[in-house]
């Protein structure tokens, strides 16, 4: 079902799934209790054998709902289609496992509105576990896109005509090209503001695994080097610092 541009709300939620019935009604739910419903879910699924879209289906009369069911590369691929699908002047990406909390999709509106929507990227608050994340304050040098932003899920609202200026996200990155994005965008000088709302929960259980674990320090490491040139050599060794420091989890 294609969306049409007349009267798109101006917030797209998009989820990138794959086999994700254990975990996409927790998300769903929390988007069907949204006090205000002027938003679009936009599912990217590739192609789930599991019963992820059945799922999905069950909320159709929440709110605004379009599946795409395709092929992908990957999580990125998926969310380049989803994109691309996207009418809306904003997105917010949420994980499967992830979660938006009752009054987000209202406070973000809000504070769109109340900002004429002049910036590009609008940083929000999250929870990770028990602990309350907030955006950085501009140490990309350490912690990369955490140095700007709080997280790429749930985290940022992002003008989707950045894309036509930054690029796709990459799919060459297995779960760093949303660090990597959003480290170019911080970085290249678009406009920046944070909304101050605890937009919802973010599930680290997606990196838990021993393998993802070293993927993630290694792409990270990737996108410090390719943002941090000249200072190569101490990327490599802040790296090396963090295998030593995670070592008993790989």
């Amino acid at each position: 079902m294609m969306m049409s541009q007349d009267n798109v709300p101006c917030i797209a939620v998009i989820t990138v799934t794959f086999n994700a019935s254990k975990d996409i009604a927790r998300l769903a739910q929390s988007l069907a209790e949204q006090t205000d419903k002027n938003f679009v879910w936009i599912v990217k699924d590739c192609c789930s054998s599991d019963s992820t879209i059945s799922i999905v289906d069950r909320y159709r009369h929440f709110f605004p709902l379009y599946t795409i069911v395709s092929q992908d590369n990957g999580i990125y691929d998926g969310l380049n289609q989803a994109i691309q699908y996207c009418k809306s002047l904003f997105y917010l990406t949420a994980g499967a496992d992830d979660l938006l909390y009752p009054t987000a999709i209202k406070e973000l509106n809000l504070a769109l509105s109340s900002d004429m929507y002049s910036a590009d990227l609008y940083l929000n608050r999250i929870k990770i576990g028990k602990k309350l994340v907030e955006p950085g304050r501009g140490n990309g040098f350490l912690f990369g896109q955490h140095g700007f932003a709080a997280n790429h899920s749930v985290g940022c609202l992002i003008r989707k005509d950045l894309h036509t200026l930054v690029g796709p996200y990459s799919t060459k990155l297995q779960v760093a090209a949303d660090s990597l994005f959003l480290y170019s965008v911080c970085s290249a000088g678009f406009k920046l503001k944070e909304t101050r709302v605890v937009a919802g929960e973010f599930s680290i259980g997606g990196v838990s695994t021993s393998k993802l674990l070293f993927i993630s320090h290694a792409e990270f490491a990737l996108v410090q080097i390719l943002n941090h040139p000249r200072f190569r050599f101490l990327q490599i060794a802040l790296y090396a610092l963090r295998l030593l420091m995670n070592w008993r989890q790989y």
